[in-house]
């Protein structure tokens, strides 16, 4: 008996939600690896666990899915870096989001850190494109603190 073509239809929607999912998760570890210290702790929220590997496999970490299309709920990176120490890999990261991605990047000085050096307060460069927040797919934000590197993101779904 011939199954139900809502059900094929289903069926084959289901499986290309598990896929993106699978590519969620690598996009993500991939992230984690790329910029992590030696002495970093990382604290990324809202990360898909997934126990059991998928049975599909992905072609490198695809952001497309996690970021959308839709524009207006603004997915925000951030990370509380010592100037002392910083995380020179995040400025590479930085950049190959920008190649790809609407990035509104931001830099910003705790009260714990008593001075920044200037190339480290511009180091995203000058936001050449002042657009409303909702226009842009990726919040990308770098907050100069006294302590331990940290990364967490908010609002990846």
């Amino acid at each position: 008996e011939e199954a139900d073509p809502s059900l094929q239809a289903l069926e084959v929607r289901q499986e290309e939600i598990l896929k993106r999912l699978y590519e969620l998760k690598s996009a993500v570890d991939g992230l984690s690896k790329m910029i992590q210290t030696p002495d970093a702790d990382f604290d990324v929220t809202h990360v898909i666990q997934n126990d059991e590997a998928s049975p599909l496999t992905a072609n490198g970490a695809d952001l497309d899915f996690m970021l959308g299309k839709d524009y207006g709920a603004l997915k925000d990176i951030v990370i509380n870096a010592n100037p002392s120490v910083p995380p020179l890999s995040l400025l590479v990261l930085h950049s190959l989001l920008c190649e790809r991605y609407k990035v509104l990047s931001a830099v910003h000085t705790h009260s714990s850190v008593k001075s920044v050096p200037e190339k480290l307060l511009k180091c995203f460069g000058e936001q050449t494109k002042k657009q409303p927040r909702h226009e842009y797919q990726l919040g990308f934000t770098l907050i100069w603190k006294d302590g331990k590197n940290k990364l967490s993101s908010r609002g990846v779904e």
